[in-house]
């Protein structure tokens, strides 16, 4: 369903971080966290720098 990979590297050196997600049931925690705290909120949030 998903693949995100991110690339930290230097001369001569990499870090690769992954993270697959094979069904689609793996993101349902957050939906049903966003679902339950979205009427918190009365304005437009762009980012999630103004959430955490």
């Amino acid at each position: 369903v998903a693949h995100e990979q991110v690339l930290f590297g230097s001369k001569g050196e990499a870090l690769t971080i992954r993270q697959d997600s094979f069904d689609r049931e793996s993101f349902m925690t957050g939906v049903a966290l966003a679902v339950e705290k979205i009427g918190d909120y009365n304005e437009l949030m762009v980012g999630l720098e103004n959430l955490l």
